[in-house]
């Protein structure tokens, strides 16, 4: 209700989110921890599937401290902000111990990490569907073309018939029924 709703914080919420981006699109961070302009903390891990980095994942809006209560009433009166209102939000803000931030960036990393390979496993699945699918169009596209009759039965014992081309019934006296 603050931050991102104040045309000139939310700008300086949207220098954090540029800043996320750039770090973690190089690839080579599990994760990237800020302060921002406002005060607060984030961080982020990066959503990778086969190597293309496509989002990141966030945690924040957290101290590692005690607020510095002087910094926010500044900010309050600097943006207009009900200076009571914004300090009483400020005590929600968790403050982490080194330790509780190690903890859930490793969450984090892992999380993302999580994510990313579900993402890369629908990717795969999705991609096997579509070879399986065109495979299967082109092996029928050429047995319908053939000039000799072709039947496909299924597995199971009842060996029902799953396909056949146009020249199946009148090789072998049967209808397509």
């Amino acid at each position: 209700q603050f931050h991102r709703a104040h045309p000139e914080t939310a700008a300086i919420c949207t220098e954090s989110d540029i800043h996320f981006n750039n770090e973690l699109s190089m690839g080579d961070k599990r994760h990237v921890l800020y302060r921002c302009g406002n005060g607060l903390y984030d961080a982020a891990s990066p959503i990778i599937i086969e190597g293309r980095h496509l989002g990141n994942f966030y945690i924040g809006q957290f101290l590692l401290e005690p607020p510095d209560e002087g910094f926010f009433r500044k900010q309050a009166q600097r943006y207009g902000f009900e200076e009571e209102a914004y300090l009483e939000a400020l005590k929600s803000v968790p403050i982490m111990s080194e330790r509780d931030l190690k903890n859930r960036l490793d969450y984090l990393c892992g999380f993302a990490e999580f994510l990313g390979n579900i993402g890369l496993k629908e990717f795969q699945r999705d991609r096997a569907v579509k070879a399986l699918r065109q495979s299967e169009s082109f092996i029928r596209a050429v047995m319908d073309h053939l000039s000799i009759g072709v039947a496909v039965n299924s597995l199971e014992p009842s060996l029902d018939i799953r396909y056949m081309n146009d020249n199946f019934p009148r090789f072998y006296r049967t209808t397509r029924e």
